[in-house]
């Protein structure tokens, strides 16, 4: 039965189906507040939306409304008369507290991502990411030639990175290993917590040219320069020897079964002859069942803009078994992703 008021189905399932079809919206505004800088105006309390559209040179009026409408989402708060103020939710779009989520939000609320999931039906149909279809080229490919979208993407994977750290220290004992290579580990994020909790440990960071500046400067500014090496690589040309145990990080998803299988086939070279040599990979894991699962969502990121997937313990072992390596362990962390541990066969 329609409501009289809105003209739509008054049913829960209605309501539900309402919600997730304006889902763009919420993400929308979110990366615009983001972009604009918005929550770190709010650091110190409230403001005006007239104060807010001046500093970041916006339309008042359409500023208002936006945050107006994030307002209603538990974003902000509106107190009198056009005053905002950021809620704890809101509070993690801050680029300056503890477990920020600033810089993750930044990358999957780009005008990029967006425009990919406009032609997600390319997909559907083809099986071929969207971002390939809209953009000409690879994600990757087009990072290299656009240093802005880069910078925005390096900051969103350092971002998670940041929150990924401290629940792996928490599920993984690193102390038996004694050089650890980091492949494609961006500008050394999980690296650098290792190596700082694990003082005799040496690390390896193996990346893409553009990003190793960044890696360096990190590295320098923690003062592990002369405990970390840095080399550009191309994982599917080669994975340089030289390590006893290599971590990938939310890379092995980037990939379908064959050129993830390329990627694990120079792991398994490298460490030929390695004596207790060991794989570390760090991905979300999707269970069984039909319970929400971030996962899941992230599995449709994969889909859309790498051409990538998520995979289940099953598929894990299943791609692992056929590129040389057996799993010896999966350990849940408390963040969305596992540590898959593997071992040369």
């Amino acid at each position: 039965m329609a409501n009289e008021a809105t003209g739509f189905p008054d049913h829960e399932g209605a309501e539900r189906l309402r919600q997730l079809a304006y889902g763009y919206v919420p993400a929308a505004l979110i990366g615009v507040i983001v972009e604009l800088g918005i929550p770190d105006l709010l650091t110190d309390g409230m403001k005006p939306s007239s104060e807010l559209a001046a500093l970041t040179k916006a339309n008042e009026d359409a500023l208002y409304r936006i945050l107006r409408t994030l307002a209603g989402l538990g974003i902000f708060a509106e107190t009198g008369s056009r005053n905002f103020a950021l809620t704890s939710t809101g509070r993690y779009l801050r680029s300056d507290v503890r477990g920020s989520l600033c810089g993750f939000i930044r990358w999957v609320t780009n005008p990029f991502v967006l425009r990919s999931y406009a032609e997600l039906m390319h997909t559907a149909k083809t099986g071929e990411p969207a971002a390939e279809h809209v953009f000409g080229e690879s994600l990757f490919s087009h990072l290299r030639g656009n240093p802005d979208l880069s910078r925005t993407f390096n900051e969103g994977m350092s971002g998670f990175s940041r929150l990924v750290s401290a629940a792996l220290l928490e599920t993984y004992d690193f102390s038996g290993i004694k050089v650890l290579a980091d492949l494609a580990g961006g500008e050394g994020v999980v690296l650098a917590a290792i190596l700082q909790r694990y003082p005799s440990l040496q690390g390896l960071l193996f990346e893409q040219e553009h990003v190793i500046a960044g890696a360096r400067e990190r590295l320098a500014g923690m003062g592990l320069t002369g405990r970390c090496h840095c080399s550009a690589v191309d994982f599917f040309d080669e994975v340089p020897a030289g390590a006893d145990a290599y971590l990938m990080k939310s890379i092995i998803h980037d990939w379908d079964d064959h050129r993830a299988g390329l990627i694990l086939g120079n792991c398994r070279r490298a460490l030929a002859g390695v004596q207790f040599g060991k794989l570390l990979l760090v991905e979300p894991v999707i269970p069984s069942g039909n319970d929400p699962h971030l996962s899941k969502i992230i599995d449709m990121q994969m889909l859309a803009i790498t051409g990538g997937r998520e995979r289940t313990r099953e598929e894990f072992e299943k791609l692992l078994s056929e590129n040389g390596f057996r799993m010896t362990a999966l350990l849940p962390t408390k963040s969305v992703v596992s540590l898959v541990e593997a071992v040369p066969e």
